[in-house]
């Protein structure tokens, strides 16, 4: 359940707009995709809500040395995702 001291985060992207919730008291991630929001805590999580781009995914965290306590690394994860 995503609390009320959440922050939503929306990330236009030339497809649609996202919205990426991030749980204030721990690093908790929900993705709003399919009208369903899936909740990710770390990056493998994360793939597995896209496993047809998961190499690519996984090359793109190590090459940018991103961090998933860092929201905004989070921002840049989906936003490249999103131009797959």
């Amino acid at each position: 359940k995503v609390e009320e001291a959440d922050k939503l985060n929306n990330i236009e992207s030339r497809r649609r707009l996202l919205n990426l919730i991030v749980g204030k008291r721990y690093q908790h991630y929900w993705l709003e995709k399919g009208g369903k929001r899936k909740l990710f805590k770390n990056f493998k999580q994360f793939m597995n809500i896209y496993p047809k781009q998961k190499m690519a995914l996984k090359q793109f965290i190590k090459e940018n040395k991103l961090d998933i306590d860092n929201v905004e690394d989070v921002k840049m994860l989906c936003l490249y995702e999103e131009s797959l």
